[in-house]
């Protein structure tokens, strides 16, 4: 078997994604010891120099924005004429993790809510808009926690566009009215893309889902949505009025500020008798076990013996390998390696 060896470090496991910008590999760092992602711009597109634009700007962009909960960027180089940028490897998507659970817990995705939105106020901050907020662009690390990624369609508030205004760009699904009509969008269609996010994960399925792209389009400028509620009366009214304000098809009516967002998502309460916390345990990778110190294992042994397993700690056993299994079912099944 050839080993693919890119950057004189980086080891090409697999190929697992592939889009019109190009290709996406897992890979692993032979200096760092660690699964990586490497995001690899097309070459034949390099003519094409908004693309190539894009792709810079992306790597640019995600350089700058240090945050917990946006995907950092570990290195961007050009080797033999072909363009990388190296990321950390994640374990999934909320996109694929939806498919798998379905409509997701009201603390879950106040939760959520709550990381996308914090990482947007930095986002905005610098004068960054995402514009392609939705559960693809929102992948999940080894620890169960969120980060936002794709930052190729964003726009600088400060700087040249990329686009110009009558241009449509992103996902139709998620993208805001006045994106629809071509228009310029500022932070506020952000603030759309986090209510659709929410509304989707909630129930299961985007707003304003049609079966072709003009009713689609049709349907985000001018209809609501379905109510949340038909389908899970278990949201609060202050959830249902958050997504409510944050889908007003006119900007000068929808929630002004990012942190207006947050603060109001702070205050939902929890719904369920033993509220569901964000990460669920089975997403959340165990940490290496430790080796114990010499003699430390034979004295456990020895204090261990004779002692009979109570049935607190027999059932603590029974959850850990129920848990254990639950990870690898999304491990395995939904990050199926195609």
């Amino acid at each position: 078997m050839i080993e693919l060896l890119i950057g004189r470090r980086y080891r090409l496991v697999r190929l697992i994604g592939e889009g019109g910008m190009g290709k996406v590999w897992e890979a692993y760092d032979l200096q760092e010891d660690r699964a990586v992602a490497i995001k690899q711009f097309r070459q034949e597109l390099a003519t094409q120099g908004v693309l190539l634009q894009r792709f810079e700007r992306e790597a640019e962009l995600m350089r700058e924005l240090r945050h917990p909960h946006i995907l950092d960027v570990l290195a961007f180089f050009e080797e033999d004429g072909e363009r990388y940028l190296v990321m950390p490897f994640m374990t999934g998507s909320l996109y694929e993790l939806l498919k798998l659970q379905g409509p997701m817990p009201v603390e879950w995705v106040r939760d959520i809510g709550l990381a996308i939105a914090d990482a947007l106020v930095c986002a905005h901050r610098l004068g960054i808009v995402h514009r392609d907020i939705k559960p693809e662009n929102i992948l999940i690390d080894a620890q169960g926690q969120v980060v936002l990624t794709d930052f190729g369609l964003a726009r600088l508030k400060f700087g040249p566009p990329l686009t110009q205004d009558g241009d449509i760009i992103g996902s139709i699904s998620h993208m805001s009215p006045e994106m629809c009509r071509g228009q310029k969008a500022d932070e506020r269609a952000d603030i759309w893309g986090l209510g659709t996010l929410m509304y989707e994960l909630l129930t299961g399925s985007a707003p304003f889902h049609k079966d072709n792209l003009r009713r689609m389009v049709l349907a985000i400028v001018t209809q609501p949505p379905p109510p949340i509620e038909a389908s899970r009366p278990d949201v609060p009214a202050q959830l249902l009025d958050l997504i409510g304000d944050m889908l007003k098809k006119d900007p000068d009516e929808r929630i002004g500020s990012m942190p207006e967002v947050a603060a109001r998502l702070a205050q939902t309460p929890d719904v369920s008798p033993t509220p569901q916390r964000w990460p669920p345990a089975y997403l959340v990778k165990a940490p290496p076990r430790e080796e114990p110190a010499e003699g430390a294992e034979e004295e456990a042994k020895g204090e261990a013996k004779g002692e009979a397993k109570g049935e607190a700690e027999e059932e603590a056993g029974r959850e850990r390998g129920r848990l254990r299994g639950l990870y690898r079912r999304f491990r395995d099944k939904v990050l199926d390696r195609e």
